[in-house]
């Protein structure tokens, strides 16, 4: 044993310094940055997945449930929905929702198109569900008041305590003086901040009752949205396939995965491409450990020879070797996995890279942390590595120990 410990060191210290030879040091480096990338990639794309999700269940409902022939639900068709939905302990709350295309302006100069969602609260909890998404936590309406997008706010340079004109282009008032657009005015009274650019930039959130007179509606909803409590977000698919059976199927209930289906398996096929490719990198990262065992089995030749000679087989030479580079794999790969948890964590605290909201529906980096994802890391590196391995290892059975002695002397 003493003997196999002696030729494990020598393969790994330098002869003339003493200390670990630098190809190894280079070849641990090549695999700590390869690990790093592939490590921040994953838990950056994870984060985004993550808190797009999470913009998404707090921009939309969880359920919506529409009418299954007509345009709009009726007052007979509410008021069953209402005894329905009171009965599921899993409801957070309801609310019937009317929504319609605007414009808005402020001073006449700059005009936005707006999407106006004409909410009629049935019960607390859809309040309460609207209170996480808004700067005050109240999102409780008066007439005359609006909740409006920040950014499209910041669009039209208005804030809270502003009033805003809302123009109904598809309607025209005929007067003396010709046609006019039919138009309300608002109260700004507070800020929407759902994370999700494209409703930030958007929507506009007022009373159904000035959405009706506005509109000119006759009172009816075009849709039901429902929060789920917290913890049945993700059985919201079950939730809405057992609801209709239950309903007979006089209504379309769909749950808000569906509207996300095709976004989220996208992003999920992105991010096996984005694994394998970057899984690239720690093979090239391997081809200097490749380099490395081929010059340290050139430069110990003697000390093989040696090994040979009392009786050390191959499959024990080769052992030794795989045992002393997966140990620097471990360390490597464990190495890379902390810097890059290290660096995507820096990435999202910096403020000089940033995305598009416009683009990628939400506007900061964030990064998520999953243990499966890190195994996976680890596991496919090391198997890459070990692989890498195996091939230079091949030159060991090569070697005879008359010709290894002979050129000694």
């Amino acid at each position: 044993m003493k003997l196999y410990g002696f030729y494990l060191s020598r393969s790994v210290i330098s002869r003339k310094n003493r200390k670990i030879r630098f190809d190894i040091w280079f070849s641990a480096l090549g695999i700590i940055i390869a690990v790093m990338t592939l490590t921040t990639a994953l838990s950056l794309f994870d984060g985004y997945t993550n808190t797009l999700k999470k913009s998404i269940l707090n921009a939309y409902s969880h359920i919506l449930i529409y009418p299954n022939i007509s345009d709009t639900l009726n007052d007979e068709e509410i008021v069953s929905l209402t005894a329905y939905l009171n009965e599921k302990e899993e409801v957070g709350g309801f609310a019937e929702v009317s929504a319609k295309q605007s414009m808005i302006t402020f001073d006449g100069k700059r005009i936005r198109g707006s999407y106006l969602k004409g909410i009629r609260m049935v019960n607390p909890g859809y309040q309460e569900h609207l209170n996480r998404i808004v700067d005050s936590h109240n999102s409780e309406l008066s007439s005359g008041e609006i909740i409006l997008g920040h950014i499209l706010a910041r669009e039209l340079g208005v804030s809270i305590g502003d009033t805003i004109r809302v123009i109904n282009p598809q309607s025209e008032n005929v007067s003396v003086f010709g046609l006019k657009n039919n138009e309300i005015k608002l109260k700004i009274v507070d800020l929407y901040r759902s994370g999700m650019y494209e409703q930030d930039n958007s929507v506009g959130l007022l009373t159904k009752e000035d959405f009706d007179n506005f509109y000119k509606d006759t009172g009816v909803s075009d849709w039901i949205e429902v929060v789920l409590k917290s913890g049945f977000e993700d059985k919201a698919e079950k939730l809405t396939s057992l609801w209709s059976k239950e309903v007979f199927n006089d209504f379309q209930i769909l749950p808000w995965s569906y509207f996300n289906s095709t976004l989220f398996s996208l992003l999920e096929w992105q991010k096996g491409l984005l694994f394998v490719i970057m899984l690239f990198l720690v093979l090239i990262a391997s081809f200097n450990l490749i380099s490395s065992i081929s010059a340290s089995i050139l430069d110990r030749r003697a000390e093989i020879g040696i090994m040979k000679a009392v009786g050390c087989s191959n499959a024990v030479l080769k052992r030794i070797h795989i045992a002393n580079y997966i140990g620097l794999a471990i360390v490597s790969i464990t190495g890379g996995i902390i810097a890059g948890l290290g660096l995507a964590y820096l990435i999202t605290k910096q403020t000089i890279l940033g995305i598009s909201g416009d683009v990628y529906f939400i506007d900061k980096l964030t990064m998520q942390v999953k243990p499966i994802a890190i195994l996976a890391i680890f596991v496919f590196s090391l198997i890459i590595i070990i692989c890498s391995t195996l091939f230079p290892l091949r030159q060991i059975n090569r070697m005879e120990v008359n010709e290894i002695l002979r050129e000694r002397n």
